[in-house]
């Protein structure tokens, strides 16, 4: 377990660094490997910030057939861990409304949800958990 959590753990970080650099394309390569790894059941934690990541990247890539599976699986996969934040919450709502969402509102949309993220960042243990992959600055970046 322990060799194969060390490879989780790296599979995230680097999903990480292809999400920040913009590449969703080979983040999704790497989260769907971690995903689809069985030894994830037993990391809680990492496996909801992939799962959290996950949807992320989906509506990066406009994956509008499986998004609305992969939300609801998302909600309920933390719902049942006993562990949903607010941040995430806001963000599983967030992307449940945001293909409903006129193109002329993206923009203000991605920046209100920025200020909301920005208030719970006053709580430490919100704070953490959004640090994980720089989800502000992708919001900065998406809000422009």
């Amino acid at each position: 377990l322990v060799p194969q959590r060390d490879t989780l753990f790296i599979q995230y970080n680097i999903a990480c660094v292809y999400f920040k650099s913009g590449d969703v394309k080979n983040a999704s390569r790497w989260l769907f490997m971690i995903l689809n790894n069985s030894t994830i059941i037993y990391l809680a934690d990492l496996h909801a910030k992939a799962k959290i990541l996950n949807l992320i990247v989906q509506s990066e890539q406009n994956n509008v057939d499986l998004l609305p599976y992969t939300i609801r699986s998302t909600y309920r996969f933390l719902l049942k861990q006993h562990r949903l934040y607010r941040f995430e919450r806001t963000i599983i709502k967030f992307l449940r409304l945001l293909p409903d969402v006129p193109n002329r509102d993206i923009k203000p949309a991605y920046a209100e949800l920025k200020k909301e993220l920005l208030g719970l960042s006053h709580d430490v243990y919100e704070k953490k958990a959004m640090d994980f992959f720089g989800l502000i600055e992708w919001l900065e970046k998406k809000s422009l």
